[in-house]
């Protein structure tokens, strides 16, 4: 039976740029490698909002990205 099997994770912190030159709002991010896929969504809040507080920018969005590989 065929499952899936985490490769790597990632998180990337979207940011508030504040307003650009042409009227849309700036975004920028922060990405965030070695990251294990299973951690858990309470504390990848409370890690993400830790970081936050020590960035310039405040956080808008926070996002898991996982590659799983096709396990025979």
């Amino acid at each position: 039976m065929a499952s899936y099997q985490n490769v790597k994770s990632r998180v990337v912190l979207r940011l508030n740029g504040g307003i650009g030159e042409n009227g849309k709002p700036v975004i920028k991010t922060v990405p965030l490698g070695l990251v294990r896929g299973d951690i858990g969504a309470e504390d990848l809040h409370q890690v993400s909002q830790a970081l936050g507080g020590l960035l310039e920018l405040p956080v808008l969005e926070v996002l898991k990205q996982d590659t799983d590989g096709l396990v025979a």
